[in-house]
C-alpha cells in the first residue's frame, strides 16, 4: 500500500531528527524533538485515514 510507505517515510524522518537532536545537545534540539513528535502524530493520523479509506472502498 502506498500510504504505508508515506507514513513509514515520515516516521523515519522523525527518528532521524530525534537522533540528530540528541547528538547536538543544543537548545535547538527541543525544537527538533517537537517537530519530530508532530511528524509522527501526522503519520499516525494518515495511517488512520488510509485504513478508513481501504475499509470504505473494499467490496
Amino acid at each position: 500500500m502506498a500510504g504505508g510507505g508515506v507514513t513509514a517515510m515520515l516516521r523515519g524522518m522523525a527518528e532521524q531528527w530525534q537522533k540528530e537532536a540528541r547528538k547536538r545537545g543544543e537548545l535547538d534540539a527541543r525544537t527538533i524533538l517537537m517537530l519530530s513528535d508532530r511528524l509522527t502524530e501526522q503519520a499516525d493520523r494518515l495511517d488512520g485515514q488510509f485504513r478508513d479509506h481501504v475499509k470504505r472502498t473494499r467490496p
